[in-house]
């Protein structure tokens, strides 16, 4: 099944942006997920950092978020694919993470086209943003 976008050709996923509360304590974060810096620009409240989640896709920090931003906005969480969940979870919750969801197998019974397996776990990271490490199950 052709998934390209016939609309916009050519388009494709770069980042995801938090804006933080405290630039130091998110860049210590992500980077304890084992992201590394792409780049970074600015200073004081206008700092920004693009982060290498591991494959080339980038998760951005702002600076300047500080009781700006409600903890819980419009955007509902950022999920992250990973090869072990469990691992995933630990090393973020070593990393100052809070937990939301333990990891949890979910059967998608009613998923379309067809039904489906996936195994997730949620945490907050430093702003309060929700994380998701997610697998698929087969």
């Amino acid at each position: 099944m052709d998934m390209a976008n016939q609309k916009i050709t050519g388009m494709s996923f770069h980042h995801a942006s938090v804006k933080a509360s405290n630039y130091e304590r998110s860049v210590e974060f992500y980077r304890a997920l084992g992201m590394k810096t792409v780049t970074e620009w600015g200073q004081g409240e206008s700092r920004i950092m693009m982060l290498d989640i591991g494959d080339g896709n980038i998760f951005e920090i702002c600076a300047g978020g500080a009781d700006r931003y409600p903890a819980e906005g419009r955007i509902q969480h950022v999920a992250f694919a990973v090869r072990n969940v469990d691992s995933a979870y630990d090393i973020a919750l070593r990393a100052g993470a809070k937990s939301v969801m333990t990891p949890t197998v979910m059967k998608l019974d009613d998923a379309r086209p067809s039904k489906m397996t996936i195994y997730v776990a949620f945490v907050a990271g430093p702003d309060g943003e929700q994380i998701e490490f997610y697998t698929r199950k087969f």
